[in-house]
């Protein structure tokens, strides 16, 4: 819907892959009109060699469920362990940002926890640890929303948020 629109979403990619597979959020874009691949072959930004990520250039969607504008692509796994570099993911937008000041909403999934298999409780609590951070630093960014792929997804990401919640040392109001 309408007020769910950001103006980004980051998806996470195996480097140089963008194969619409039955199970990956790659294949549901696919599946809706919107080919990664094509978008990778005329890359906005590309910061993959220091930040894992490259950004799309802006579209225009050709399916109107598709509620964003531009693609920002984690390719951690050319580069080291997708837990430990997912702050790379907010590195990249500082640049990115700084270029194109009307990004100020971005959705993702729980990056790598897909077809890259490293479980919700690895991948969760350090994408909430690094968005808190890069927000309390100042990061121009209004809205983050970290969406679970399945049911299940769900569950575990819910225990991970309550478990976040009850230690975090100080009130963060951006988590809901």
């Amino acid at each position: 819907p309408a007020d769910r629109f950001v103006d980004l979403l980051v998806i996470s990619a195996f480097p140089n892959n963008y194969q619409p597979t039955r199970t990956s959020l790659i294949g549901a874009l696919d599946r809706k009109g919107l080919s990664v691949e094509k978008l990778a072959k005329s890359k906005d930004v590309d910061l993959r060699d220091t930040f894992s990520c490259w950004l799309s250039q802006e579209f225009k969607a050709t399916h109107p469920g598709l509620g964003f504008r531009r693609i920002l692509c984690f390719e951690p796994l050319g580069n080291g362990n997708p837990p430990e570099l997912v702050g790379d993911i907010y590195r990249a937008l500082v640049p990115i940002l700084a270029d194109h000041p009307k990004i100020r909403s971005i959705a993702m999934p729980i990056v790598a926890a897909g077809n890259q298999r490293f479980p919700v409780t690895t991948m969760l609590p350090s994408l909430v640890d690094a968005s808190i951070h890069w927000l309390q630093s100042g990061l121009p960014l209004e809205v983050i929303r970290i969406v679970a792929y399945s049911d299940a997804d769900a569950e575990e990401a819910l225990q991970v948020f309550k478990h976040i919640k009850e230690n975090q040392a100080q009130p963060v109001e951006k988590i809901r």
